[in-house]
């Protein structure tokens, strides 16, 4: 199991655009993740860190 930030680090990098071509319909919390990905898009440059 991944710890917390290593999770959502490998979720908003990786994962989020193969959840969102299947519509996001088997994950948990989807609206978290669109959430966070709107936090982000506001950005110009992110830099995540465990």
């Amino acid at each position: 199991m991944l710890g917390d930030s290593k999770y959502v680090i490998e979720g908003i990098t990786g994962w989020l655009p193969g959840w969102k071509t299947k519509g996001g319909k088997s994950v948990a919390n989807m609206e978290l993740w669109q959430a966070l990905e709107m936090t982000v898009a506001r950005h110009e440059s992110v830099t995540w860190s465990e």
